[in-house]
């Protein structure tokens, strides 16, 4: 008898399953833990499948040292969904389990099999009740948050008190912690916690009969005892998505395989859905139907009439009269900080860029920054290419509005990411990634540049700002406490996630406003030493060229390595229209260890 074991190491793609050989008297099945010598020494493995044949004679493998626990360490669902992971990702399945058992037993009260029963019918029909529908997923719509709260706490209460346990995944740590303040006794569970709260709570959670876990996206993998419900809070983030390092998974896909094989109910919430999960999984309710106004500034007439400033005389006088109000917040929503967002020479064109990067330098008070290389500079008085002086900044960034702002004697403060409190009558400037997460009411809030929230390379950017519009309206204070500047062609996009029926124009919407389609990128990277390399880059690209006109393949380019050992590489892009191919995992899948793939998080979707 032979066992296919997977070791619970990090290990490359092509390395994940080995055989041993089963010694008399050694019980084995599938999901079994065992100790084995993996490299010269002895590791935790578990067991895949037992057959009676091998691909390498007896004499040749190495045996199962111990048996460390006969039952199955893990259940048969959650075994089989990390092979699914671990497949449609182009993951280890090594790397994979490695991820799911952060801990590795060490006597046998830790050798717990976790039961994984089913849901019984009385409950799974309350929950079907609650959530309107009977599918395995639903989609749940609100607009405050006081109300989702609320929702959160009825249906998980319903949940514990039939002993069951219930998974909540967030996009943030910081929500997590929010959440357990506020939930019923909840365990927090994320990648942030140091390795031996890691491996106490993970121990928590598989020896407690029914517990609830709040945590970003791996907590979806916890091995909790009696799951019947997985809740994904503000479904859309790109934060559920795990792009490196290995293993790449989706958590609403984690949960989606979870709710088929367990009968588990999964239940994504957000403001507005995104547009995959509401035509995937059109049954879905709303908490709350709110609705709110919102005061549209038209960019075009305003600069028609020379008003040129980041912020329009009509929004300046609105603010002016919420500011009589001492009491009264505002919040202004611009897409850059610092001072310009880059300069320009106006004579021949050059962009001063980071020599490590080549990311346009942003200008910060008196000198340019690069925000991914944290080099500064002085700005130059000439334009280093051509000598001229005209050299000016482009694309105002907050520091500017700041400035205008002052001038108009009115108090404003820039808040930093991790600041999400101001002092009442101030106003406070932020980015659209930090607003989505301020967990602050206000009496009014502005969008600046609602065009350029679009002007981003993503397929989903009219989701995302729309989203925002959203998110802003529903803290507002002030029934028409939304402002939003825009061009005249956008004036029917803003108003449209205010709209019910905003699913069927979405739809038709990214064709008509000129949006890309959707794309899904790998890149696919050679280290320059592997000893044995299979297959040469010209090679691939032939075979990926083959496929046919849905994909698209970029030449081969020189990569940086690594590591100090791999200091120069070869990367090839892979774009993929819509749909994946057959032909393309299948040619991925056979890689040899000196190819690494990299998926892209937010293009994936």
């Amino acid at each position: 008898m032979f066992a296919h074991v997977a070791p619970l190491l990090r290990l490359p793609r092509s390395l994940g399953i080995f055989d041993y050989r089963i010694e008399a008297g050694q019980s084995l099945g599938r999901g079994s833990l065992v100790s084995v010598r993996f490299r010269g020494r002895l590791t935790a493995g578990v067991v895949l499948s037992t057959s009676q044949r091998s691909s390498l004679s007896a004499e040749r493998l190495r045996p199962i040292e111990r048996v460390i626990s006969t039952r199955p360490y893990l259940p048969d669902p959650q075994l089989g969904v990390a092979e699914r992971v671990a497949a449609e990702n182009f993951s280890s399945i090594a790397t994979t389990l490695r991820s799911l058992l952060p801990t590795i037993p060490r006597t046998a009260e830790e050798i717990n099999a976790v039961a994984s029963a089913a849901t019984d019918r009385s409950l799974r029909s309350d929950l079907d009740r609650m959530t309107g529908s009977r599918s395995d997923a639903v989609v749940v719509t609100y607009r405050d948050d006081r109300t989702r709260d609320r929702w959160y706490a009825n249906l998980i209460n319903r949940v514990r008190s039939s002993r069951r346990s219930v998974i909540v995944v967030v996009p943030t740590i910081r929500r997590a912690e929010q959440l357990v303040n506020r939930l019923p006794p909840a365990t927090s569970f994320h990648h942030q916690l140091t390795p031996r709260q890691f491996r106490l709570t993970f121990r928590s959670i598989r020896q407690a009969e029914s517990t609830l876990v709040v945590g970003s996206r791996s907590a979806v993998l916890a091995p909790v005892n009696a799951l019947s419900l997985i809740m994904i809070d503000d479904e859309e983030a790109d934060e559920h998505i795990q792009a490196e390092p290995s293993p790449r998974y989706d958590s609403r896909r984690v949960a989606m395989l979870l709710a088929r094989v367990g009968r588990i109910k999964v239940v994504l919430t957000s403001r507005l859905p995104s547009l995959v999960s509401a035509t995937a999984i059109s049954r879905g309710i709303t908490l709350d139907r709110a609705r709110y106004r919102v005061s549209l500034v038209d960019l075009e007439r305003e600069r028609a009439g020379g008003d040129f400033n980041i912020l329009t005389e009509p929004v300046m006088e609105r603010l002016r009269h919420i500011g009589r109000h001492q009491s009264a917040r505002v919040l202004i929503v611009h897409p850059r900080r610092s001072v310009f967002g880059s300069l320009c020479c106006h004579d021949c064109g050059f962009v001063p860029a980071c020599p490590t990067c080549h990311v346009p330098f942003r200008q910060t008070g008196d000198q340019l920054v690069c925000n991914h290389c944290q080099i500064f500079q002085p700005i130059p008085g000439r334009c280093p290419r051509c000598g001229s002086v005209q050299l000016r900044g482009r694309s105002r960034g907050i520091e500017s509005i700041l400035r205008e702002l002052r001038q108009a004697r009115l108090p404003a403060r820039e808040l930093k990411p991790n600041q999400d409190a101001w002092p009442p009558g101030m106003i406070g400037l932020t980015t659209p990634a930090h607003a989505r997460y301020l967990d602050r009411r206000y009496a009014a809030a502005v969008v600046t540049r609602f065009d350029s929230l679009l002007a981003v390379p993503r397929v989903d950017a009219d989701e995302q700002a729309q989203r925002l519009l959203v998110t802003l309206s529903s803290r507002c204070q002030l029934p028409d406490g939304l402002i939003v500047q825009a061009s005249r062609r956008y004036h029917q996009l803003v108003r449209q996630p205010f709209d019910p029926s905003w699913l069927a124009a979405a739809q038709t919407s990214r064709e008509s406003f000129g949006y890309p389609p959707a794309w899904k990128l790998w890149l696919l990277r050679q280290r320059a030493s592997a000893r044995r390399p299979g297959l040469s880059p010209a090679t691939l690209v032939r075979q990926l060229r083959r496929i046919g006109p849905e994909v698209i393949v970029t030449d081969t380019q020189p990569s940086p390595g690594r590591s100090p050992v791999d200091r120069a590489g070869t990367s090839i892009l892979v774009r993929s229209r819509r749909l994946v191919p057959p032909a393309l995992p299948r040619i991925l899948a056979h890689l040899d260890e000196s190819w690494t793939i990299t998926v892209d998080p937010i293009e994936l979707r």
